[in-house]
């Protein structure tokens, strides 16, 4: 957290900070699109957004608790298994958008 916060002063380490985060989440894309792959050919790219977001925000949560040596990290089957059920939580919850009737 520190690091983010030195960012909004320092435009070299918001921009290293930047590009780690893109790479992260272009990882977490990739992987949650690979497991969606294994139930339905086409995943829905809102989808696997929202699944992003939902999954990103737990990592985030792990790694504080990672940072601060805590005891709730849990071992990697356990990640694993929590991943996956909020990939299946955020899938069975999900809405795809409407288009808009504004424009008639």
């Amino acid at each position: 957290h520190e690091l983010i916060a030195l960012a909004g002063r320092d435009p070299d380490l918001a921009h290293a900070i930047e590009a780690v985060a893109e790479r992260f989440e272009a990882l977490q894309r990739a992987l949650i699109t690979q497991w969606q792959q294994t139930i339905d050919a086409t995943p829905d790219s809102e989808l696997i957004d929202a699944q992003a977001f939902t999954v990103s925000r737990f990592v985030a949560g792990v790694m504080n608790d990672f940072v601060r040596n805590s005891d709730t990290t849990h071992s990697v089957e356990h990640l694993d298994s929590t991943i996956q059920a909020i990939l299946q939580g955020v899938r069975g919850s999900y809405r795809p958008k409407t288009p808009s009737r504004r424009g008639r």
